[in-house]
């Protein structure tokens, strides 16, 4: 590191969060078993610290995307609460995860709520046996995030970053909204009643690029919506 220089340090690490077994799937409003693992779910986490000219910390972050449909609070808590007393120079505060939005990722549920031992859609309200249950989802989910967090965050050394805009439809909407006020999730737009898509569409496609001290990559952000 440069005296005199203010510095931007990255890290990054990744992990496996494919439960052993089958799952209640998340993501849609019937009841779905997992049945086989086509593509690899993963955790990935960017850890960032950026320092001064004189080497004090000026700002921190570790981002996590998760393979999930959602990232409860209650994940994102039980990560900062333990990672926070084996890094004690990063701010727990600073740890956020985001979901990749998945609809193939499993329920999770934290340990002694009314979901923890649903091995079926919480839609349905019906339980199965053989699955993995959500509880032990979230526990596998959650030490898989803190491992990366650390790894991240050790690994974190000298580099840089670059953005780039380019344009490309990933998706629209899928809400449609109606003359009386209510809204159905692939509702029908051929009714006279239909009033119109409840969100717009965004076709910008929003990248960072990291690189380490000699100009090789080294991860990349794609924010598509």
């Amino acid at each position: 590191m440069k005296s005199g220089r203010a510095v931007l340090k990255v890290g990054w690490a990744s992990r496996d969060i494919v439960p052993d077994g089958p799952v209640a799937l998340r993501g849609q409003f019937y009841e779905r078993v997992s049945q086989y693992v086509r593509d690899p779910l993963t955790v990935t986490a960017l850890a960032l610290e950026q320092l001064d000219e004189r080497g004090a910390v000026r700002a921190q972050a570790v981002l996590v995307s998760c393979d999930l449909a959602t990232t409860p609070a209650f994940l994102q808590q039980r990560v900062r609460s333990e990672v926070a007393p084996k890094l004690p120079g990063l701010d727990p505060v600073s740890i956020v995860l985001f979901a990749t939005h998945t609809h193939t990722g499993p329920m999770l549920a934290e340990p002694g709520t009314a979901a923890a031992g649903l091995t079926a859609s919480a839609a349905t309200g019906t339980t199965r046996t053989g699955l993995v249950e959500p509880a032990a989802c979230f526990a596998l989910v959650a030490r898989r995030i803190c491992e990366a967090v650390e790894e991240a965050w050790k690994a974190r050394a000298v580099g840089s970053v670059s953005a780039a805009t380019e344009i490309a439809v990933t998706g629209h909407c899928r809400l449609a909204g109606y003359r009386d006020g209510s809204v159905r999730m692939y509702g029908n737009t051929q009714t006279a009643d239909f009033a119109g898509i409840l969100g717009p569409n965004d076709p910008y496609l929003e990248m960072l690029f990291f690189w380490d001290a000699d100009r090789r990559p080294t991860g990349a952000i794609l924010n598509a919506c």
